[in-house]
């Protein structure tokens, strides 16, 4: 079933989209405050926060801004150990999984990418404070972002009519979250071993936003989530050869993810629209305050291996599904 915006919808939707630029002004206040580097962080958070308000509505968005903040909290001190990075990373891939049988894995993809970049790359906070004081301040600029954004997402869109959403059977739900927490866990495992660091939180990003096999979901749809995620990455590509490190990047960062809560809005768009415009905002906002083109240039790799891992994941469920027979997906 397809649902197209009215008129009405869709003025809430620009209207969203334009209200979303506004986290350049808190995130104006974190540079004097000494937490540049969690600015990309704040934004990751604004938008997990906006389309879960407008997708799933104001108690689903609260619930997952508290989850994200303790996950924030606790990946920030599991950064610097492999086992403890890959077992939170793990948990945050299962739940991101087990979301399917409400129909929000699609809704909610930037809540685990936070995490998958703050366990491979954790920000420098605070200089003189202690790691538990800077996982705390980390934890509350992630609270205030999703916060933010939940009250964007659910005021802007509270009088209009949530499309449907396909939830997932409650067995391939638990097998795509166990798949997702072992594949993400021991790939965070290895990235914090070797120190990837940034290349290492575009593997994980990849694995989740390509890895999200529906009931079924057949390939042609993962293929457009592959190729959403290239031009998304050659975009990003094309903005690095021309925008210098900061404020400009920054901005067209911040341009690309209002384009993406537009799509996600919109659900006569399709999926690759929706990931070709998430890849560059992240690649341009997580890269203003060290270099765009040599964080893109790194994720060329990371992010082949990424799709390898993905259609892995998704041969394993498709597989489970053919093997176990279950409903096919519903509207929830």
């Amino acid at each position: 079933m397809k649902f197209s915006m009215s008129p009405t919808s869709r003025k809430h939707a620009i209207i969203a989209v334009v209200a979303l630029l506004i986290p350049m002004i808190p995130g104006v206040l974190l540079f004097p405050l000494g937490l540049a580097q969690t600015v990309g962080l704040f934004i990751c958070g604004v938008l997990a926060g906006v389309l879960c308000a407008a997708m799933a509505g104001l108690r689903v968005s609260l619930a997952l801004s508290a989850i994200l903040t303790v996950a924030s909290f606790v990946a920030f001190l599991a950064a610097s150990h492999p086992l403890w990075a890959g077992l939170v990373m793990a948990a945050s891939a299962g739940l991101y999984g087990l979301s399917s049988r409400r129909g929000l894995m699609g809704v909610v993809t930037s809540a685990p990418i936070l995490i998958a970049f703050i366990v491979a790359d954790p920000p420098e906070v605070l200089a003189h404070a202690t790691e538990v004081e800077n996982a705390a301040v980390l934890a509350l600029v992630v609270l205030a972002g999703a916060l933010w954004g939940v009250l964007v997402g659910w005021f802007l869109t509270r009088s209009r009519k949530r499309p449907p959403v396909q939830a997932s059977p409650v067995n391939v739900a638990i097998v795509q979250g166990i798949i997702l927490a072992v594949a993400t866990g021991v790939t965070m495992a290895i990235v914090v071993a070797n120190n990837l660091q940034h290349g290492g939180a575009w593997i994980i990003l990849t694995m989740l936003v390509i890895a999200q096999p529906a009931l079924g979901a057949s390939y042609h749809k993962a293929r457009q989530r592959v190729l959403g995620t290239v031009f998304g990455f050659l975009l990003a590509f094309a903005f690095a050869l021309v925008l210098p490190t900061g404020w400009p990047s920054l901005v067209v960062g911040l341009v690309f993810f209002a384009l993406t809560v537009y799509v996600k809005l919109d659900s006569t768009r399709t999926y690759w629209q929706f990931t070709m415009f998430l890849t560059p905002g992240i690649v341009l906002v997580e890269g203003a305050t060290t270099s765009v083109l040599s964080t893109d240039v790194t994720r060329l790799t990371c992010t082949l291996i990424g799709v390898a891992i993905s259609l892995v994941i998704i041969a394993i469920v498709n597989w489970y599904v053919k093997l176990k027979p279950v409903a096919h997906a519903k509207s929830a």
